[in-house]
């Protein structure tokens, strides 16, 4: 079966595409200046390797000693070690702790210190205290569109769904995205029929496809669900027990709890995700008739989580369909060819794909991401 590209990041990767460009580049961090070291950019752009990011903390710890004052140093030298696989929470918290010690509203150190409360073992405040660190990054940098991906998640946990709302559209209004991902979210939301469920893998797949429904109003009928973050209960309460524009919710909130508690009560089957049991239990209802609702999986899902479908797949552009059934073929690959013929040739924008003008290697996730479409034509030949 064709390996598709995950929005995970694979830096040694062999693209198999002759994309070269793409119109417009997510802008630098805004204290980042002219005569700094290289930054230190987010894995939604970029990934490199553990020696180049711990490379870069080592250029990033030099500048800070030469410059004492820089409150973005540092968050640099957080930033490559943790990308480089640095394990000591303490330690990295004491670099976003020294940035605001020097700095209180440099930005780039008040997103950091909102993403405690995602990792870094105890975050520096609440959950309510986090959210406030991204605002006022929002009121420093009001340009800058890095805060409101992480708001968005922190005012769902909050239950404060308009102001989550508001940050997927502040992503798209702000630049968060290129026109590639843009279109690339869009063709992932008309893959799906009425009413569909997609259960996405990562940032690239997913919140393209959220602030679309939000800023747009772009298939409101459409589940999005992105697995890693249903781990976190409050999306998952959003994603699966809220309806959508003209279909009920795809399941009730005791059903979800239900599925917590048995998650709960063993979780070493599940890879500790609260996602994974999730994603098996609508598997296991598409395959049985009993969903009422077409469920899919974005390409980008990786083969340990697809492998949870006792169902086959049937390829349909972007999305792979659950078929009702048993799962006798379930590892021959299945195409629905006349639907994803009409969705290339009638029905996505393409047009950010094939742009020659402009340069792709600035944003390497993206050009992965993208080339699923290379993947799905030759599969479809």
């Amino acid at each position: 079966m064709t390996a598709y590209i995950r929005t995970t990041l694979l830096p040694t990767l062999l693209v198999l595409t002759v994309l070269s460009g793409t119109t417009q580049v997510m802008a630098s961090s805004p204290s980042f200046e002219q005569g700094m070291p290289e930054e230190v950019r987010s894995l939604v752009e970029t990934g490199l390797s553990r020696d180049q990011y711990l490379e870069m903390a080592s250029h990033w710890k030099k500048y800070a000693q030469q410059h004492p004052e820089s409150a973005f140093a540092k968050i640099m030298i957080y930033k490559a070690l943790f990308y480089g696989g640095e394990q000591d929470a303490e330690k990295l918290k004491s670099y976003i702790t020294e940035a605001l010690d020097i700095a209180p509203n440099c930005p780039e150190a008040l997103v950091a210190a909102m993403g405690t409360t995602l990792r870094h073992g105890k975050p520096l405040g609440t959950q309510e205290d986090c959210y406030r660190y991204g605002l006022k990054a929002v009121k420093a940098a009001p340009n800058w569109p890095q805060p409101h991906s992480l708001l968005y998640v922190l005012a769902t946990r909050l239950d404060r769904q308009e102001e989550a709302k508001q940050h997927l559209v502040a992503m798209l209004d702000k630049g968060f995205f290129t026109p590639a991902l843009i279109d690339y979210g869009y063709n992932m939301l008309v893959s799906a029929d009425p009413g569909g469920i997609i259960i996405t893998n990562g940032d690239n797949d997913s919140f393209p496809c959220l602030a679309l429904q939000a800023g747009r109003d772009i298939r409101p009928d459409v589940t999005v669900a992105n697995l890693s973050l249903m781990t976190l209960q409050p999306l998952a309460v959003q994603y699966l027990t809220l309806p959508t524009q003209g279909f009920e919710a795809v399941m009730t909130r005791d059903e979800l709890d239900i599925l917590e508690q048995t998650f709960y009560e063993d979780r070493k089957p599940y890879g500790y995700m609260l996602g994974n049991i999730l994603l098996e239990h609508l598997c296991n209802e598409a395959s049985k008739g009993t969903l009422n609702r077409p469920l899919y999986l974005a390409v980008t899902i990786v083969p340990a989580a697809t492998a949870r479908c006792a169902s086959a797949l049937s390829l349909e552009g972007l999305l792979q369909r659950v078929v009702e059934g048993d799962s006798d073929q379930q590892h021959q690959p299945i195409t629905n060819i006349s639907k994803t013929m009409d969705l290339f040739s009638r029905q996505y924008r393409m047009d950010s794909a094939t742009d020659l003008t402009a340069n792709w290697q600035r944003i390497p996730a993206h050009l992965q991401l993208v080339n699923n479409y290379t993947k799905i034509l030759f599969r479809l030949g």
